[in-house]
């Protein structure tokens, strides 16, 4: 919008001609390829804590936000199996270019032996 705007020699737009122009209501749903895209950026801007690279699950999750979201503003529903076709792109094909990774955090959950050990410190 910016570039196009320029272009034009048009005044540049702001967050609220951008939500009129892209977020309106009954507005179409973007392309597969554009929501591809975005998540494409998105990896490339985010900040992962867990490893060097984002994983899969947070990925699909920033996804869910994003089809939740423009169903929420616009009113216009995505296509199911879009979603899926994404939710399956970010876990098969980005996991291969090795652009986010399949990784959990590890439970804490208490194992037999500190089980034990902390009930023979309560009672001794």
């Amino acid at each position: 919008m910016r570039r196009d705007a320029e272009r034009r020699h048009l005044p540049l737009p702001d967050e609220e001609m951008a939500r009129e122009d892209c977020l309106r209501p009954d507005i179409a749903a973007p392309d597969i390829v554009t929501v591809k895209d975005f998540i494409r950026f998105y990896i490339a801007t985010s900040r992962p804590k867990l490893a060097n690279k984002p994983t899969v699950d947070s990925i699909n999750t920033v996804a869910e936000w994003f089809f939740a979201g423009f169903i929420r503003v616009t009113g216009t529903d995505t296509d199911e199996q879009d979603r899926s076709e994404v939710y399956n792109w970010v876990r098969k094909f980005l996991t291969q270019e090795s652009l986010v990774v399949n990784k959990r955090r590890a439970k804490r959950n208490f194992t037999p032996q500190e089980l034990i050990r902390i009930l023979l410190t309560l009672w001794t």
